[in-house]
């Protein structure tokens, strides 16, 4: 029993025990640890940290710093904490050459006749370009896309054109066309067709998920989030998961992805896999992307399976 020193005076003469009670701090079983969340997705060409490096990451600027504002991991990352602030998240990217980044195109012509807006919505968060009266469409293009890239976490980039603004998602492959993007132009003078939908779909280059978990197979992890919404790249985390699930104690490992299929697609991915270490979310047309919505949901599975509150 520790001796309390520091809170006894030391001319207290009269023989007597103390005792203090420290509450939380006894010894813990494995099964009490943390539970431990692994983030896999995509890095950009502003990241620091290469593919298939493992990093614990504290929060989400942290993800910013490692792998690049706006990228697949970023936003993941943000997901996690935003569901839960108490998480513990390690993340690596995964190796990615080749591929086209999706995109989408919003058109201005004619003149601003009187003040108004033009308000873009990226996977449901707004952002609003404001138009004075006599701007051309190539002025209000530039403002469009000055809002657009003024909101650093979006996974998109604007550049426009005398009035054509190209968005731009930052990481390649077909996972950008879960991105969502909306646009309504309220500005007399101004003609613009609303956007809505996703982008279009780019072409995925080389992306080993295999490689990049082989890479990370010494650690142990509760929760593996995939970016992946094909059965191809899922059967890769449901194998993983496997090999991973035994030496854990009290929680098996398990992989968590999401989809915005239609509902009858995303049975037949379930189907497909039959993991019974498997959870996916499924949003059909949602506005978050599925790597987010899986990212959020082993946020709170985490916490549902913390054991120690405090």
């Amino acid at each position: 029993m520790t001796v309390l020193t520091s809170v006894i005076d030391t001319s207290y003469k009269i023989p007597r025990a103390f005792i203090q009670v420290s509450l939380g701090v006894g010894a813990r079983s494995a099964g009490s640890a943390a539970v431990r969340i692994l983030l896999v997705g995509l890095r950009t060409s502003a990241a620091t940290v290469a593919a298939g490096i493992l990093k614990l990451v504290p929060g989400p600027d942290d993800a910013k710093t490692f792998w690049g504002t706006g990228s697949e991991l970023h936003l993941m990352t943000r997901a996690v904490y935003k569901a839960n602030k108490a998480a513990t998240v390690y993340g690596v990217a995964l190796v990615e050459t080749g591929g086209t980044a999706g995109t989408k195109v919003l058109t201005f012509t004619g003149s601003a006749s009187a003040a108004g807006t033009v308000e873009v919505w990226c996977m449901g968060e707004r952002c609003v370009a404001s138009i004075s009266s006599g701007m051309t469409a190539t002025q209000v293009g530039d403002a469009v896309a000055a809002a657009i890239n003024a909101q650093t976490h979006w996974p998109v980039t604007a550049a426009n054109v005398t009035g054509t603004v190209t968005i731009t998602a930052r990481n390649t492959g077909s996972r950008s066309a879960g991105i969502a993007l909306r646009s309504l132009a309220s500005v007399s003078g101004i003609t613009h067709t609303a956007a809505t939908g996703y982008l279009s779909a780019g072409t995925t280059g080389t992306e080993d998920a295999t490689t990049t978990l082989d890479g990370v197979a010494g650690e142990r992890f509760h929760l593996i989030v995939s970016p992946h919404t094909d059965s191809t790249n899922l059967l890769k985390f449901k194998t993983f998961a496997d090999s991973q699930s035994g030496p854990i104690p009290s929680k098996r490992c398990r992989w968590i992805a999401a989809l915005h299929a239609s509902l009858s697609a995303s049975i037949t991915i379930s189907d497909a896999l039959n993991a019974k270490r498997g959870q996916l979310g499924w949003q059909e047309n949602g506005d978050t992307l599925p790597s987010c919505i899986a990212a959020a949901m082993a946020g709170a599975e985490a916490a549902k399976l913390a054991t120690d509150r405090a």
